[in-house]
């Protein structure tokens, strides 16, 4: 990733020009678009270099969307005719006002919560199926119970 961190190395000590937007600073526009032009051919470029040697690498480029990789894995070659898988990379840079400390950990809240209640979910199937084998378990012997006695009524 030399290409990336030499980018990052260079934003560290550009002179960064301002904007306001609706009472907020951003990085101007122009410099924002540059940038992230930069930003997308580094990674472009680090992507290239990092999986050259790859076997079933098939395609790196730049869309409007962002760089994009695809790859082909064999398993699925063999099955569909649609076998290659696409796989977008976004450059975006956002306002100066967003607080990316927040963000992390409120995405980590978020991801640790669902995990829990994942967790938690997995724990009450797994009670309702220990709860159902016993319950089974139990009318089966009651049936075997009222068959002996059946049986022992008849001889």
């Amino acid at each position: 990733m030399n290409k990336l961190k030499s980018v990052i190395v260079e934003l560290l000590e550009s002179e960064i020009e301002l904007s306001n937007r609706m009472g907020t600073p951003i990085v101007k526009p122009s410099q924002r678009n540059e940038l992230k032009k930069k930003l997308q051919i580094a990674l472009m470029e680090d992507i290239n270099e990092a999986l050259s040697e790859v076997a079933g690498f098939v395609i790196v480029g730049e869309t409007a969307d962002g760089v994009v990789l695809a790859v082909e894995p064999k398993s699925l070659a063999k099955r569909v005719s649609l076998s290659v898988i696409p796989i977008q990379f976004e450059v975006k840079i956002k306002n100066l006002d967003y607080d990316t400390e927040f963000e992390i950990d409120d995405f980590e809240a978020i991801e640790s919560a669902k995990e829990k209640a994942k967790t938690e979910k997995a724990k009450v199937k797994a009670e309702q199926i220990i709860y159902d084998t016993k319950r089974r378990k139990e009318e089966k012997e009651a049936r075997i119970a009222e068959l002996a006695k059946l049986e022992a009524e008849r001889e």
